[in-house]
């Protein structure tokens, strides 16, 4: 039987190493993916602050302006 090779290596070893990588971008894709959820959540939290500082900052004005 005679044996396949591809880019110097047995084609066993060779899908091996493909499985292998494959592997390895699933771990940093889902590495990205929670990176990337992480960071949405703070935007999303920032967001919320700035909107609740904006209010917070009209409130106190309209305060101060009708004291006076």
């Amino acid at each position: 039987m005679e044996t396949i090779t591809i880019k110097g290596k047995s084609m066993l070893s060779y899908m091996a190493d493909l499985l292998e990588r494959n592997d390895a971008n699933k771990i940093e894709l889902d590495r990205c993916r929670e990176a990337n959820k992480t960071l949405r959540q703070m935007n999303n939290q920032m967001r919320l602050q700035l909107e609740s500082d904006k209010f917070e900052y009209r409130r106190n004005k309209d305060v101060i302006v009708s004291s006076s």
